[in-house]
């Protein structure tokens, strides 16, 4: 699957343990489909498993930094390829969606967005504001 033009791993979690409808989950684009009941550890595995995977197939491209979208603002430095935001010399745990409204907003300095124009560009939808 696709987000913002970056491939995007995807793991169907389902009720629905039918083969057709793995088939038709997997055929929609996603590259793990776990049915409940599943448990935590395993589920963990699987995530770290595809975690292993991406990074071992993109490793030629997460070493390559000349592409790399930096940007910068006082102490702050947030970098697009490697998704690392670091204030000073601390680096800085963000979540994805936490991670793209700080891009967004550093992006645009001067900007005032309002709570619909951020939810529309980071979530690409108008529902639940």
């Amino acid at each position: 699957m696709k987000y913002c033009g970056e491939l995007v791993k995807t793991s169907y979690l389902s009720a629905k343990g039918e083969e057709v409808d793995m088939i038709i989950g997997l055929g929609l684009g996603a590259d793990d489909y776990v049915t409940k009941p599943f448990g935590l550890g395993g589920l963990a595995v699987r995530v770290r498993a595809m975690l292993r995977r991406y990074l071992y197939f993109n490793r030629n491209s997460a070493n390559d930094t000349s592409t790399a979208s930096i940007i910068r603002h006082g102490d702050i430095v947030l970098n697009d390829q490697t998704y690392e935001v670091e204030v000073g010399t601390s680096k800085v745990a963000l979540t994805a969606k936490e991670f793209d409204i700080l891009k967004l907003l550093l992006s645009y300095l001067s900007r005032v967005f309002t709570k619909s124009q951020i939810y529309q560009a980071i979530w690409k939808s108008n529902l639940g504001v």
